[in-house]
């Protein structure tokens, strides 16, 4: 059940747990508190610090939300900070998105502090916010020691080169990620190289964005070396890079080894310096990922036999 507020007004009321309460939230704390509420979803809206504060302080007891959608509601760092605290005690939540708001480095160093110890949320949303490779060396840190997280979206920020390094060195321990976006994230080959070599060891990373960054030819060899072992990952999403037809190539080559990945982006920028992968490398690659998808359905169906077999 969803909930979204009546108009946002100044009136509160007094609260003997913990802040005073907007009357423009009072029946969404109300059924925070009471567990009634399993989705909110008040994206677009522009909320309050006290209304914020208000919504973390119930969230800190609540059992019952496993969605809660705050995107794009002109949260900045202090309102980050009142989250990330109910984080640490929450046990519910599950999905929760913060994109499209003012949160930088110190936003995301409160957030990561309570990844280090949340084991409820599966995925979190960060993407079009302000977080640099400061905010992303805090949350790659706490990734070494969460079990919990599935899903991370830190797409169109500012992570760079150097955040990539550190997401590359989280993802050597890492056992419960399958699903980075860093897409738009200013990411050079460098960055790719540490990433794909991270995939050499890491076996939970099914599916990795890295569109619209600065990766080349040399990024794209780096993730065909990796292919050649790694049997996780599924979809790999590398377009709108400098990436041409020798990075494709070398990628069409590892494919014809690799069993495994089904979804493979990788077309150039036409217009960056004569970027171009030519027809024939294309077609192969296609040809290669048909393959791997016509297995993977073929091995989907036999285990479904295989289940059906023994309830028999």
């Amino acid at each position: 059940m969803a909930a979204f507020p009546p108009p946002i007004g100044s009136q509160t009321t007094a609260s003997t747990a913990g802040p005073s309460i907007p009357f423009s939230v009072q029946h969404i704390v109300n059924q925070l508190e009471s567990n009634t509420i399993e989705e909110l979803d008040l994206s677009n809206k522009d909320i309050g610090p006290q209304e914020i504060e208000a919504i973390a302080w119930a969230l800190k007891t609540n059992t019952s939300l496993h969605t809660l959608n705050l995107s794009y509601t002109f949260i900045g760092d202090a309102e980050a900070k009142h989250i990330a605290k109910a984080l640490e005690t929450n046990s519910s939540l599950k999905i929760l998105n913060l994109s499209g708001n003012a949160i930088d480095d110190v936003g995301a160093k409160a957030i990561a502090k309570a990844l280090e110890t949340n084991t409820s949320l599966h995925t979190l949303i960060l993407n079009n916010t302000g977080i640099s490779s400061v905010g992303a060396e805090h949350i790659a840190k706490a990734l070494e020691t969460n079990t919990s997280l599935s899903s991370l979206n830190l797409s169109h920020n500012s992570i760079r080169t150097v955040g990539a390094e550190h997401f590359a060195k989280a993802l050597n321990t890492n056992t419960s990620l399958s699903t980075l976006n860093l897409s738009a994230n200013s990411i050079s080959t460098v960055g790719a190289e540490h990433i794909a070599k991270a995939l050499n060891t890491n076996t939970s990373l099914s599916s990795l964005n890295l569109s619209c960054n600065s990766i080349g030819d040399a990024g794209a060899e780096h993730f065909a070396n990796t292919l050649k072992t790694n049997t996780s990952l599924h979809t790999l999403n590398l377009s709108n890079n400098p990436i041409g037809d020798e990075g494709a190539k070398a990628i069409e080559e590892a494919l014809q080894v690799n069993g495994a990945l089904t979804t493979l982006e990788i077309s150039g920028i036409v217009h960056f310096d004569g970027v171009y992968i030519c027809p024939a490398t294309k077609a192969a690659i296609k040809t290669a990922l048909e393959r791997n998808q016509n297995n993977a359905a073929q091995h989907a169906s036999s285990l479904v036999y295989s289940l059906l077999l023994a309830r028999v």
